[in-house]
């Protein structure tokens, strides 16, 4: 298995293992999905790119790729700290969970945000997801617990609905 940065050829991939979370998650199924033609589009159809991503590839053989988990990040700049790598998933297919995929997906983020030196590295995810036990076992911290902050969320309906809002 060789961990390696996604190419434009691996969004279907992507989508895919995206799809079997949302079941694991219990995601709504009227939810905006995005598509592979939206992730071709925002990751390697636009300079910059919206969002970088890192795949685990099983490297089995054959002639095309099989991507058996991603990690999606994006670049941010909290003003305290300034540049970092914010993730915003990690995802293994759930016939690799547990074997170390998502550890070495982890361990690429960390080489990513050490070689851009930039000055943390953060995630969002649900407290039940692998992602958020991985996070925590190498000394990520809650911040929720730790600080109190609070990861808010605006649905595309309520934003429009605050856009329009008469001051």
């Amino acid at each position: 298995m060789v961990i390696r940065k996604a190419k434009k050829s691996d969004c279907e991939a992507i989508i895919g293992l995206r799809n079997e979370l949302a079941v694991y998650l219990n995601e709504p199924k009227n939810y905006a999905w995005i598509s592979a033609k939206d992730l071709e589009r925002d990751g390697y159809d636009m300079t910059p790119p919206l969002f970088h991503c890192i795949v685990a590839d099983e490297e089995n053989g054959s002639p095309s790729p099989t991507v058996i988990g991603y990690a999606m990040y994006i670049i941010g700049y909290p003003i305290w700290e300034g540049r970092e790598v914010s993730v915003r998933e990690i995802c293994v297919t759930e016939a690799r969970r547990r074997n170390g995929v998502g550890e070495l997906l982890l361990k690429e983020l960390a080489k990513i945000t050490l070689e851009g030196n930039f000055s943390r590295m953060s995630i969002d995810c649900p407290e039940s997801l692998l992602a958020s036990q991985l996070f925590l076992k190498h000394h990520g911290i809650d911040m929720t617990r730790a600080e109190g902050w609070s990861v808010l969320k605006f649905s595309k309906e309520d934003f429009h609905k605050l856009a329009q809002l008469q001051l």
